[in-house]
């Protein structure tokens, strides 16, 4: 696994958001979510790990 994730660029997020089907209306950003699942990814590690500039996991 990687030992670091960058967050997407506001150019990686306008080609990302154009293929999500989803419609955010919850609680979080949809960017930070994907932010996320791309961190857990690189990473590896546990939900509870992400670092403070992501969203509470819990």
């Amino acid at each position: 696994m990687q030992s670091s994730y960058n967050r997407l660029t506001t150019q990686q997020w306008e080609i990302m958001k154009k293929i999500l089907p989803v419609k955010q209306k919850g609680k979080y950003k949809l960017r930070d979510i994907v932010d996320a699942i791309l961190w857990q990814l690189r990473i590896g590690g546990q939900w509870r790990n992400l670092p403070d500039n992501f969203p509470k996991w819990g």
